[in-house]
């Protein structure tokens, strides 16, 4: 079901989980049926996937949450439909960190923007990486950095 989620085959996990698939299931590579759609921002099978039961804010070891996988490929469509189905904007895994800071890493200013206008914690300490303006300063987006700091984002060395 991972590689049907992944490629946006709607119809087919819908047929997968009428023959009894578990919605639930994680593997480390793939995460959730969720994960995987959200990775790619497939829209109609998250949709789904939600509608049937997916727990929304599952963590994967590597990959993190279905909001964190999202965020990190800058989809903001599929961004926008978790967060309106209360995925938890601040989560984080000791990876990938929160939402925010995966967005703000690879470098997607929009995706950044759209996270700190719906609550996104804008200095939330990631447990591997700092916060999102460090982690923009640290791959030069520094698109990202100047917005974060016109957002009020604080420096290295404040408290």
């Amino acid at each position: 079901m991972y590689v049907a989620a992944q490629r946006g085959q709607t119809e087919t996990v819908k047929l997968l989980l009428s023959k009894g698939a578990n919605i639930h299931l994680q593997n480390n590579e793939q995460g959730t049926a969720l994960i995987a759609a959200a990775r790619n921002g497939s829209y109609g099978t998250v949709e789904l996937l939600l509608s049937k039961g997916a727990e929304i804010n599952t963590q994967n070891d590597r990959l993190g949450s279905a909001l964190t996988v999202a965020a990190r490929n800058g989809q903001n469509r599929t961004v926008e439909l978790l967060l309106s189905k209360d995925a938890d904007i601040n989560a984080q895994n000791d990876r990938q960190g929160s939402a925010l800071n995966a967005a703000a890493r690879n470098g997607h200013l929009e995706t950044v923007k759209l996270l700190v206008s719906k609550g996104a914690d804008i200095d939330l300490q990631s447990k591997g990486e700092g916060t999102a303006l460090v982690a923009a300063y640290r791959n030069a987006h520094h698109h990202v950095v100047k917005y974060l700091e016109s957002q009020g984002a604080k420096h290295f060395n404040e408290d």
